[in-house]
C-alpha cells in the first residue's frame, strides 16, 4: 500500500476513529473519509506528515445531501505548529457538518495552493486574519457558515479593509 495514491472511502457507514495508519501512506494525493460515521478529535498532525495530498475531505453532512450521517470530528483545527498548515500541496480541504469548534487559526494562509476551504455546519467562532488572507487564493470556495447561520468574526481583515475580494464573493471576513 505505499504507492496508493488515492484512498476514497467517503459514503461507507465506517464507525470509529480515523485510523492512523494512513499517515504512512507518503503518495496518497486524495484522502476522502466522508459520510461515514466516524468519530474523535480532528487527525491534523497525522494529516500533517502526508506532504504529497492535494485533496481532503473528512465531511459529516451538508443540507443538500439529505440526512445527517452521523460523522462527529470533533474538538478544534490543529494548533499552529501542527504539521498540517505545511501540507504545500493541498489544494481543497472539506470537513463540513462536523462538531469542530474554535476558530480558523491564521496559519491556513500557510496553505497557498489552496482553491477550496469549507467548515459549514460546525461550531466555529472566528474565521481570524489568517483566513482573508488565503481567500484570495480561494477560487473554488471559501464556505464557513455555521449552523446558526453566522459568519466566522474577521473584522481586522486587511483584505476587506482594502476592498479587495469581498466585493465580489461571500468570505467570512465580509460578513456584516
Amino acid at each position: 500500500l505505499t504507492n496508493l495514491i488515492y484512498m476514497d472511502v467517503d459514503t461507507n457507514s465506517i464507525s470509529g476513529t480515523i485510523p492512523k495508519e494512513y499517515a504512512g501512506l507518503n503518495k496518497l494525493t486524495l484522502l476522502d473519509f466522508a459520510f461515514n460515521r466516524f468519530s474523535g478529535t480532528f487527525p491534523g498532525d497525522q494529516i500533517g506528515k502526508l506532504s504529497s495530498l492535494e485533496r481532503l475531505y473528512i465531511s459529516g453532512w451538508a443540507p443538500s445531501f439529505g440526512p445527517k450521517s452521523n460523522m462527529s470530528i470533533s474538538g478544534t483545527l490543529p494548533g499552529s505548529l501542527s504539521p498540517f498548515w505545511q501540507l504545500s500541496n493541498l489544494k481543497e480541504f472539506g470537513a463540513d457538518g462536523n462538531f469542530i469548534s474554535g476558530t480558523v487559526p491564521n496559519e491556513v494562509a500557510n496553505l497557498t495552493n489552496l482553491v477550496y476551504f469549507s467548515l459549514n455546519h460546525n461550531r466555529l467562532t472566528s474565521a481570524g486574519t489568517g483566513m482573508c488572507v488565503a481567500a484570495k487564493h480561494l477560487t473554488a470556495g471559501c464556505r464557513l457558515t455555521q449552523d446558526d447561520g453566522t459568519w466566522g468574526n474577521c473584522e481586522d481583515c486587511p483584505i476587506c479593509l482594502n476592498n479587495g475580494p469581498c466585493d465580489d464573493l461571500p468570505y467570512p471576513c465580509c460578513a456584516k
